[in-house]
């Protein structure tokens, strides 16, 4: 495997994506009040829903019909954190930008979606 990540070029792959989504998801943060952290490294990142950004009290209904709308819509996430608030995403290492923007499109539709709800 390693010798097939550096002839297909996957760790710059990686980086120049982890980039991008970093500063997606830190544009997510400050655009909506229920996100109250996100982390990231490489294509690995979460996000964590909150009721209150002060109180980081865990918004667990949100993050369930968050993730039900998105698998809805065609995007798998997965629910993790002790308190149930946190969406974890596992890009490919092979991802495309077009198949991370996509992705997260059908993420803050979602997240929209939930909100109103």
């Amino acid at each position: 495997c390693v010798n097939y990540y550096s002839k297909a070029n996957i760790l710059e792959n990686v980086n120049r994506c982890g980039k991008v989504l970093g500063q997606i998801l830190e544009s997510l943060k400050e655009k909506h009040p229920c996100v109250g952290d996100v982390r990231y490294i490489g294509l690995f990142s979460s996000i964590e829903l909150v009721k209150d950004k002060e109180t980081k009290e865990p918004a667990t209904e949100l993050t369930a019909k968050l993730i039900q709308n998105a698998i809805q819509k065609g995007l798998l996430l997965e629910n993790c954190g002790t308190a149930g608030n946190v969406v974890r995403f596992l890009a490919p290492l092979t991802m495309t930008d077009g198949q991370m923007e996509k992705g997260l499109e059908i993420f803050e539709a979602s997240l929209k979606e939930a909100m109103e709800a």
